[in-house]
């Protein structure tokens, strides 16, 4: 993350995504790239880039439990079986990549937990598409105006348990690391 919330060398303004749940705040940062992956010897890569074209989410054992397709597009393909125009996102291949891949199994507690908390904004955009598009395919204009809406609306996020299922995701972190906590994590996110 670039400090300050400037704007950075790559050409946009970081985006802070952030949830109040009871006693803790988590958040999300994201900064546009205009880098086209050619970025070797200019930057680190920031975690999204290393995983894609999924993000892997590991129980905090290091066991892969599943990859989560890294663009909302892709997601939503994925979610109705669509035959994604994506060459590069063969399943069974990346997930041996990243079952077999160090830096994906040296993760920390806390890149675990966030990738956990992910793919529990996963499962709630798969049923929120699911519900609302049920009986539409991919070259239904009807289908890609509810995505649209859904998704500039954020109705893609709504639900009812979201906050509760990533508490009990953060209570099974810190049962796994005692030292795990995100009580700090809102002046990290404050720029």
């Amino acid at each position: 993350m670039l400090g300050g919330g400037k704007w950075d060398e790559r050409g946009g303004r970081p985006v802070i995504f952030k949830m109040k749940i009871k006693d803790i705040t988590i958040g999300l940062v994201s900064s546009k790239c205009d880098l086209l992956g050619k970025c070797k010897d200019k930057i680190d890569k920031p975690f999204l880039c290393r995983a894609y074209p999924f993000l892997p989410v590991y129980d905090y054992n290091n066991k892969l439990k599943t990859l989560i397709p890294a663009s909302i597009f892709d997601i939503i393909y994925q979610i109705k079986e669509f035959t994604s125009p994506c060459k590069v996102n063969d399943f069974q291949k990346n997930f041996d990549h990243y079952n077999d891949n160090k830096f994906f199994l040296n993760l920390d507690v806390y890149s675990k937990f966030y990738l956990k908390v992910l793919e529990i904004f996963y499962k709630v955009i798969k049923k929120n598409i699911l519900m609302e598009t049920k009986n539409f395919t991919k070259n239904n204009k009807k289908f890609w105006r509810v995505f649209e809406k859904l998704y500039l609306s954020g109705l893609i996020f709504s639900s009812s348990t979201l906050k509760n299922d990533i508490y009990k995701e953060y209570l099974k972190a810190v049962d796994f690391d005692k030292n795990f906590n995100l009580l700090d994590e809102e002046r990290y996110l404050s720029f």
